[in-house]
Parts: C-alpha cells; sequence; structure tokens
C-alpha cells in the first residue's frame, strides 16, 4: 500500500478542462482529464486511458475488463480462465461429435460467467434474487417465447447456414423475415433493463447498473433461445455421427459470438439509458456515445446483418467469421460507450477522505476519479468502495 502526506492530501490544483479544484494528481478527480499526458493539451478524451481498467487504452480487445469492467486487474485472472475453459470445453465437445454437452455449454458458459461475475462483485448487494428475477428470468422467458414463436423460420434459417443446408433457393421473404427475427429479438432483450429501469432505479441509479441489467437480461434470453432452437437436434442423439464442422459452427457461434453481441449491446443500451446528466454543459467530448437511441440503432442494424448473414452466404466459414467479427467489433464498441458514459456521469465534486484505489492500490482523496490512475469511482462496485475506504463506518466513530 502507498502512503500518501498530509501536503499531498490537500494540496490542490485547478483543472483547466471542467474548472473544479481538485487533488494535485496526474488525472482530475472531477472530470477524469489526464492533465499529465500531454503538458500543452490535457487529454480529456483520454482514448490511451480506459476509465475502467486505466492500464488498457479504450480501443484494447478484451473480453474480461469489457464484459466484466467491475472486477480489479488482480481479479481477472480467474476469469480468464474461465472464458478459456468454456472456449476449449465447446472445441473438445465440438472434435468428440458430443453434440448434447455441446449444446448445453454453448447455452450456459458465458451467462454462468457473468452471473459468477454479479456475486464476485456483489452488484446487486441485498437484493440478489429480485434482480435475478427481473434480468435473466425475465429475459429466459422472453427468450423461449419468442424462439417459440419464430421456429418456424427462424431456426431453419439457422441451420440452413450452420448445419449446412443449401441457401441458394431461399425466397426474398424467406431471407428477409429471418434477418428481421434476431432485430426483434433484440428488442426484447430491452424490455428487462427497461423493467429494472421502471422498478429499481431509484435503487440503483448509476450508470453502470444498467450496463449490468441490460447484460444479464440479454445473456439470459440467448441462453434460453439457443437451448429451445438447438433443442430438436437432440434427437439425433448425444453423439452425432460424420463430420465435425458444422457442429464447430455451431457451437463457437452460439456458444461465444451470440452471448458476447447481445451482452455487449444490450449491456451498452442500459448503461446510456441509466446516464445521469447534471444539464449543465459538458466539456468532455464524444457525447454521441452516450445517446442510448444511437446505441439502439446500431444494435438493431448488426443483429439484422448478422441474420441476413445466415441465411444467405454461401458457406460455414462467412457466417463464423461474420459472427466472430461482429462480437469483436462489439466489445470495442461497449468500451468506447462505458468510457464516455462514464466520462459524462453526472458527479458530486466533493473531495472526501482519504481511500485505497481499487486498481493502482494507492491511498487517494475520494472522488469521482483516482487522482492517480484515473479509475472511475462508479466502475468499482458499492461494497467494494466501502471496503477500500480507510475510515471507519459512522457508528464506529468517537
Amino acid at each position: 500500500m502507498s502512503e500518501v502526506s498530509a501536503e499531498q492530501q490537500t494540496a490542490t490544483q485547478t483543472c483547466p478542462v471542467c474548472g473544479n479544484v481538485v487533488p494535485v494528481g496526474a488525472y482530475c478527480a472531477a472530470c477524469g482529464t489526464h492533465l499529465t499526458h500531454d503538458a500543452a493539451a490535457p487529454s480529456a478524451r483520454r482514448a490511451h486511458s480506459y476509465v475502467a481498467a486505466p492500464g488498457e487504452s479504450v480501443l484494447h480487445l478484451s473480453i474480461v475488463s469489457s464484459l466484466f469492467p467491475h472486477l480489479s486487474h488482480r481479479s481477472r485472472g480467474p476469469f480468464r480462465i474461465g472464458l478459456v475453459a468454456v472456449l476449449a470445453a465447446l472445441l473438445v465437445l465440438a472434435a468428440l461429435r458430443l453434440q448434447a454437452p455441446a449444446i448445453a455449454v454453448s447455452a450456459l458458459g458465458i451467462p454462468l460467467l457473468f452471473q459468477l461475475y454479479i456475486y464476485e462483485a456483489n452488484l446487486y448487494e441485498d437484493e440478489p434474487l429480485l434482480a435475478t428475477l427481473l434480468t435473466v428470468g425475465l429475459g429466459a422467458a422472453l427468450g423461449v417465447g419468442w424462439s417459440l414463436l419464430t421456429s418456424h423460420y427462424v431456426t431453419t434459417a439457422s441451420r440452413l447456414t450452420l448445419l449446412g443446408g443449401g441457401k441458394s433457393g431461399s425466397s426474398t421473404t424467406h431471407v428477409v423475415l429471418a434477418a428481421l427475427v434476431p432485430a426483434g429479438a433484440q428488442l426484447l432483450m430491452v424490455v428487462p433493463v427497461l423493467s429494472m429501469w421502471a422498478l429499481r432505479r431509484n435503487r440503483y441509479g448509476e450508470s453502470m447498473d444498467g450496463f449490468v441489467f441490460g447484460s444479464a437480461g440479454a445473456l439470459g434470453f440467448v441462453a434460453a433461445a439457443v437451448i429451445t432452437d438447438l433443442a430438436p437436434e437432440l434427437r439425433a442423439g448425444v453423439r452425432i455421427t460424420g463430420p465435425t464442422a458444422n457442429l464447430y459452427v455451431q457451437t463457437v457461434v452460439h456458444g461465444i459470438a451470440l452471448p458476447l453481441v447481445a451482452a455487449c449491446a444490450t449491456g451498452l443500451i442500459g448503461a446510456a439509458l441509466w446516464l445521469r446528466r447534471d444539464g449543465g454543459p459538458n466539456t468532455t467530448p464524444g457525447r454521441v456515445f452516450t445517446l442510448w437511441p444511437i446505441a439502439l440503432l446500431v444494435a438493431l442494424a448488426v443483429q439484422v446483418g448478422l441474420g441476413y448473414t445466415d441465411v444467405s452466404t454461401p458457406g460455414n466459414e462467412v457466417v463464423i467469421t461474420a459472427h466472430l467479427a461482429a462480437a469483436a467489433a462489439y466489445l470495442v464498441a461497449l468500451r468506447i460507450g462505458l468510457h464516455h458514459v462514464l466520462l459524462h456521469e453526472s458527479h458530486d465534486v466533493r473531495i472526501g477522505p482519504p481511500r485505497l484505489c481499487h486498481h493502482c492500490h494507492h491511498v487517494v482523496p475520494a472522488a469521482p476519479f483516482c487522482p492517480n490512475c484515473g479509475a472511475a469511482e462508479i466502475a468499482v462496485s458499492r461494497s467494494s468502495r466501502r471496503q477500500l475506504s480507510l475510515q471507519p463506518p459512522a457508528e464506529e466513530t468517537s
């Protein structure tokens, strides 16, 4: 643990970007600007330093620090191992032609990791059952209903590509419907986060809460939809015969690409919807990345594009490439969106007592951003903030 002198705790400077008087440090504790990045022009956009993981750039491609932003650097290792284990299990099961277990891992792998992340970071605090029912439970119910309602063409459209069927005979109507069904699914994925916004926003009022609710609901939807869509394949038995190429594509797309796109897209919509603005002028650039209608339109466009790709492309190689490319692009898009949402979030700029930073582990004054590394306060769970405080709770002070 790094100690800070009394002089360092009380020394202040005026931020040239937001105009607030803040503790001396590399970053403005009020607006997050990197004051020492360039002496001639402080970096307000700070694309080199992601506010939820300051040691990484905003454009860094990382599943763990993107999808699990509340975790500290030291806590990400087990989740990296978990993601590798899910991918390895999918590939091994496909190689062994074990279709039933592959479907189970595809549907539940990443959603279960996300629930473990919620538990690890204690994001629901004293309401885990209610929050889970309103997000994962509602999302799963909608996923089953939507899958059953659209099974006449959406399941067929998926099999045409993923299981080796031909696409040349697909009618225009079939292609249009198959492309629009994922867009309808995306709209339904937003319902759980909207329910939390309507019922519990007073309890969970930060933009990162919206991200968690949006991602959790979307993953519940995808898990239920994948199981419902692929359940008929279980009639062929636990182990299939023939080439494994189609099963590889099916497991990777359903087990990795689809849940990542859904979680990133809906989580970003939720964060933008939850964003609190102070109503005054904001000098931080990138406001367009914080607008939920833009996030929703982009999500719908991506889903339509993937749906069209599933039924109109000539081979599995194109399909898996398109889905993995969309997942990678959305991981970066999520980072860009959350980065700007956190920079634009309305904050109480009052500087509090010393505490230990969740990311850099320096002792710094409590503030919206760490003066030493620039990490955003609300990218840390509420329970962790209380644990990192060096001041005892009010009832214990004399």
